[in-house]
């Protein structure tokens, strides 16, 4: 069910402005500390990273790897409370358990998640558009730091291609696949809008 505030943060139907001719999308890998918390300054990073997003002005917004403090601050600021519907429960465990956070400001007919495994998963709204639904998907796939990292995105990307292939509705795909070859792609039977849009095939690693 997705979330929107309202003095605090209720289930909503439909929330969200109306529906829009063209859609600005972003996806963003926040970088939690898990690993290497003395190298990337957190507490600096997380107000420079909500004043990028706020200035984005994206109508959906993909992020990955959020933990408890930048949920938080994300749920927090005005502009979202304002402006966005999330795709779960905030007082839940679904972020924690993935890491993945969902914002729409178009309106938002269904949410949904998959687990692949720990810290694995995809989050996905359907939200309205002027040319009808649009399903917009964010993921995290396993990266190399995993043994057999390739496998594991495969099997992940299989699943994905399952889930999404017998949609009535355009599909967009977005988050960090931890892949910079062509697997992506061929598994999924999808464009690559950043080779469409900028003519090269720079992997989003």
């Amino acid at each position: 069910t997705p979330y929107g505030y309202d003095n605090g943060w209720r289930p909503v139907e439909n929330a969200g402005e109306g529906a829009r001719a063209t859609v600005r999308l972003l996806t963003w890998n926040t970088l939690w500390d898990r690993y290497d918390s003395d190298r990337i300054d957190t507490a600096r990073r997380w107000p420079l990273l909500l004043a990028a997003l706020e200035r984005a002005d994206a109508d959906v917004i993909a992020l990955q790897e959020v933990q408890a403090g930048l949920l938080a601050a994300i749920l927090a600021a005005p502009w979202v409370r304002r402006e966005y519907t999330v795709d779960t429960d905030p007082r839940g465990r679904d972020v924690e358990a993935s890491g993945l956070l969902m914002l729409s400001r178009l309106p938002v007919r269904e949410a949904g998640r998959h687990a692949f495994g720990p810290y694995k998963a995809a989050a996905g709204l359907t939200v309205l558009t002027a040319a009808g639904p649009l399903v917009v998907v964010g993921t995290h796939l396993t990266s190399d730091h995993t043994a057999d990292g390739a496998g594991h995105r495969l099997r992940e990307l299989t699943a994905l291609a399952d889930g999404l292939g017998g949609l009535d509705a355009d599909v967009v795909l977005l988050g960090d696949f931890n892949d910079g070859s062509a697997t992506p792609v061929a598994t999924m039977g999808m464009r690559d809008a950043w080779t469409d849009l900028h003519g090269d095939d720079t992997p989003t690693f």
